[in-house]
């Protein structure tokens, strides 16, 4: 029998929670939690992929994520990138 070396964690996600987010470039979900009209905001202009996963966790009441696994993500290659894209996150963050 194989056994995975990938640890889970389980908890709530979410502002305040354990985890203020998860990466969702490799999200799985239940099918009867990312149904209806709420799942996503249409008004969302950046951001809506850590909304998604609040609301998810909010209708779902938990949620897990693998942090041995990875995921190919390009993302910023300098300090001045990163920090501009944190700015950017941020402001649609602040509700």
């Amino acid at each position: 029998m194989h056994r995975s070396t990938v640890a889970r964690v389980k908890g709530r996600c979410g502002p305040e929670a354990a985890f203020p987010f998860v990466p969702s470039a490799a999200l799985l979900v239940r099918a009867d939690v990312a149904t209806g009209p709420a799942v996503f905001d249409p008004a969302a202009s950046c951001g809506e992929d850590v909304d998604l996963v609040w609301r998810l966790d909010e209708r779902a009441g938990t949620c897990a994520t693998y942090p041995a696994s990875t995921v190919a993500h390009e993302g910023p290659t300098t300090l001045r990138t990163f920090l501009g894209r944190r700015a950017f996150y941020g402001r649609r963050l602040r509700r």
